[in-house]
């Protein structure tokens, strides 16, 4: 995009659902703001379901289930990521 769209992303009510040695499971609830220009703008709120795996030390996000709250997508544009 040019210019590239603002966005804002709001994590919140994180809670850890399972763990194990290799694997964290989390849940979460966001908010993602994204304007463009003048005349876009953009908001998608919901729940995420992460399964998170350790690598070498590190956490690595090896699965994500998202479930948006709205019941129809009016946005033009679904390029950001949640």
């Amino acid at each position: 995009e040019d210019p590239p769209s603002r966005t804002r992303r709001l994590i919140t009510n994180i809670r850890i659902i399972d763990a194990t040695d290799a694997e964290l499971t989390c849940h979460c609830n966001f908010l993602l703001n994204r304007s463009r220009l003048n005349s876009e703008e953009d908001s998608w709120c919901g729940r995420r379901e992460d399964v998170l795996r350790r690598v070498d030390g590190s956490l690595k996000l090896a699965k994500r289930h998202i479930f948006l709250e709205q019941t129809v997508i009016l946005s033009q544009n679904m390029s950001s990521i949640f």
